[in-house]
């Protein structure tokens, strides 16, 4: 139980180590500007990346290299849909 915690709190901190870089460049970039909700959406993202690519590396190489990979291709998926709407706006404009 214990090591659960532990993980979960290096994930943790590794996720907000991560959001310094949004952070930071919503002060230095006109053209970026984050609301509160956004930095929550995606620590949540990183947060989930981390811990599922953490679970994963309990399995053999096999299933732990497609686990990996169909983390990473979600993350990236979520991320782009919510960031420009890749799939609702081409849905969208037929």
């Amino acid at each position: 139980m214990r090591l659960l915690h532990t993980t979960a709190l290096r994930i943790g901190l590794w996720s907000l180590s991560l959001l310094i870089i949004p952070f930071t460049a919503n002060f230095y970039l006109a053209d970026f500007n984050w609301s509160l909700g956004d930095f929550l959406v995606f620590a949540l993202l990183l947060f989930s990346l981390g811990y599922g690519i953490g679970l994963s590396l309990k399995f053999d190489t096999k299933k732990r290299l497609r686990l990996i990979g169909s983390f990473i291709i979600a993350f990236l998926l979520i991320w782009a849909e919510l960031a420009v709407g890749v799939f609702s706006n081409s849905l969208l404009s037929y």
